[in-house]
């Protein structure tokens, strides 16, 4: 279908700040290797361009949070 073929994710009004906040709050490996990867990247863009290009695959089965989870963790480790 056309319309899902050209969906776009936006993640607009996610800043940096909101993303280590939350990582913060997580504490988890994940999150340690997300913040490691936000200063390495010196900022929010790069991640949020990957995950939404990630992701994008994923609109006609669904997007689930174990789905973002396991994107994250592709990010973290590239």
């Amino acid at each position: 279908m056309y319309l899902l073929e050209h969906i776009q994710l936006d993640f607009s009004g996610i800043d940096l700040e909101t993303i280590q906040k939350a990582l913060r709050e997580d504490r988890s490996p994940l999150s340690t290797q997300l913040m490691t990867k936000l200063i390495e990247e010196k900022g929010e863009d790069e991640l949020l361009l990957v995950l939404a290009d990630c992701l994008k695959e994923f609109i006609h089965q669904g997007i689930d949070s174990e789905t973002v989870k396991k994107q994250l963790t592709l990010y973290a480790e590239a």
